[in-house]
């Protein structure tokens, strides 16, 4: 691939990663009153009505990781310069949100500008890890609700239950020793501790998947991944 077409496959990167988190911010959340509206209102209601009047909307984050991809562009050449946009542009960023903090004091969105940026910047480094970030990133966002409604159903001792398991998973798995440690070689530690952990890892998800989804929908993805785990 030559350096023209490198670069322009970057800029789509940055440009995607821009609509795709300013779309998520642009369009309204789905709300429980809307579905309560009669007949006339619905009818009379037009497309726009799906977006929010937010300041930073689609052309905003578009122009927020073009911005930041032309910094990194520039600031390869002239080094001095590329703080100088990044600055400008975090500047515009404080602006908007000291300017609409009255209406919604939230810092999400500012937050999410910043990170369009930053993910700019790293589209003319690495741009498909960009695009996996931002990816990531745009779905944190959309499950604002959910999140919200997972966090207030949440109990202590399942947050508590939740970092023992990873503390299994995450600091004492690693530190097995992954072979035989009998004279016949058919006890590895890693391994089994790594099949108790999968046994067991269905049905701590399938417990949350029951809670947050209802009975139907959970025990269905339950019996689902228990399928996948028992195939592989």
């Amino acid at each position: 691939m030559d350096i023209a077409s490198k670069i322009f496959l970057e800029i789509l990167y940055a440009l995607g990663i821009g609509v795709l988190i300013g779309l998520e911010r642009s369009i309204k959340p789905l709300n429980s009153d809307n579905f309560n509206s009669d007949s006339d209102n619905a009818n009379t209601s037009s497309n726009e009505s799906d977006f929010s009047d937010t300041f930073l909307g689609v052309r905003t984050f578009s122009i927020l990781s073009l911005g930041g991809f032309t910094a990194a562009l520039i600031g390869e050449k002239y080094p001095y310069v590329a703080p100088v946009i990044v600055a400008g542009l975090l500047f515009f960023i404080a602006a908007m949100y000291r300017f609409s903090s009255k209406d919604d004091p939230g810092i999400t969105t500012e937050i999410a500008a910043v990170v369009c940026c930053g993910l700019g910047m790293m589209c003319y480094f690495q741009p498909y890890i960009a695009g996996v970030i931002a990816l990531l990133v745009t779905i944190l966002l959309a499950l604002k609700r959910f999140l919200n409604k997972a966090v207030n159903q949440l109990k202590r001792i399942e947050l508590v239950d939740t970092l023992k398991f990873l503390t299994i998973i995450l600091l004492i798995l690693p530190l097995l020793p992954n072979k035989g440690i009998d004279p016949w070689g058919a006890f590895n530690p890693y391994k089994v501790m790594f099949l108790v952990i999968l046994i067991s890892g269905i049905s701590f998800v399938g417990y949350f998947l029951t809670k947050f989804l209802g009975a139907e929908k959970g025990l269905g993805l339950t019996g689902l991944l228990g399928g996948l785990t028992s195939s592989t």
